[in-house]
């Protein structure tokens, strides 16, 4: 992901830096579970928002050698953390940045505790393991975070997991009741197989078939969005060369044209985590099906009689 630089530092080892993201940039970078994105992290619950983010992360120093504030910058997605963002003028604090400005107290055990607390979970009743396991992990994170042996594999899926395991929150996510909620609530007449769910998409540049297909062990969705179309065989070659182009930019998927059964199809895999919502869901959808209407719009444009698409 590219993205100019608000704001770059560097302390003992790591590199924090900041920049602004689009609401669909934001929405990709929780789709792909990017920079570590886990909504348990956060102290408080993100808002459903339309808005532009401004997200600082972190990583070690390394990462962002030679780079200046103001330089627009690659920054990869499973190589950087999220320490903490801003939408509308609020901050969205984690444990990590709020032990790092000093508004978590006391020794880490007992900021463990006031972090939790603060999620709205003072009932929560630890035992003697799980208050073990607090130690541990947080001690372990603070101390990669602020010394000189930061890197990929120690500190990467440090911060998910510490906020999973202190709040108990199971790693499973009921995959059919996510997708039948996004269903029902956009009134949307599916017809129910054995792994998913199939259903019509009509816009005003054409319409299309979309399955739905379900993987609870690996916690994703695999969705298919084709339409059938009738190709001059001489422009054949062209279409594909032209889907391969997109495919290079695409973050919603990758095109394809089936010539077995003449179908134009979209592929898109969505990796869910426990945290994920129906909002979440619909977004990364209608990002999906805003690929495959443009992708019928350009297609008519360019080709006209040499390409048609169901009426």
């Amino acid at each position: 992901m590219k993205s100019t630089l608000q704001s770059l530092e560097f302390f003992k080892g790591t590199a924090l830096l900041s920049c602004i993201l689009t609401a669909k940039e934001w929405s990709f970078v929780m789709s792909k579970r990017g920079f570590n994105y886990e909504a348990e992290i956060f102290e408080k619950s993100l808002p459903s928002s339309e808005k532009e983010v401004e997200l600082w992360l972190i990583a070690d120093e390394g990462k962002a050698k030679g780079w200046k504030k103001g330089e627009q910058v690659f920054l990869d997605l499973n190589k950087w953390n999220i320490l903490k963002i801003k939408i509308e003028n609020q901050y969205y604090e984690t444990f990590l940045s709020l032990r790092l400005s000093g508004k978590l107290h006391g020794t880490l055990e007992e900021a463990a505790i006031e972090f939790s607390i603060r999620k709205g979970n003072d009932q929560e009743k630890f035992s003697e393991e799980s208050f073990g396991t607090i130690k541990n992990l947080f001690t372990e994170l603070y101390a990669l975070a602020l010394g000189s042996n930061v890197n990929d594999s120690n500190l990467t899926g440090l911060v998910s997991s510490t906020i999973s395991k202190l709040l108990g929150i199971s790693s499973k996510v009921e995959l059919t009741d996510l997708v039948e909620n996004y269903l029902k609530k956009n009134e949307i007449p599916a017809e129910k197989k054995q792994n998913g769910y199939v259903f019509q998409v009509v816009s005003t540049d054409g319409s299309w078939e979309v399955e739905i297909q379900l993987n609870q062990e690996k916690e994703k969705v695999i969705l298919y969005s084709g339409t059938k179309i009738q190709v001059d065989l001489e422009k054949m070659e062209e279409i594909k060369e032209d889907l391969a182009i997109v495919n290079e930019e695409m973050n919603t998927g990758n095109f394809s044209i089936l010539e077995s059964n003449k179908i134009l199809l979209l592929k898109s895999e969505i990796q869910l985590n426990a945290t994920k919502s129906s909002e979440d869901i619909e977004g990364t959808f209608s990002m999906i099906f805003e690929s495959m209407q443009a992708m019928i719009l350009l297609l008519k444009n360019k080709y006209q009689s040499h390409i048609i698409f169901p009426s």
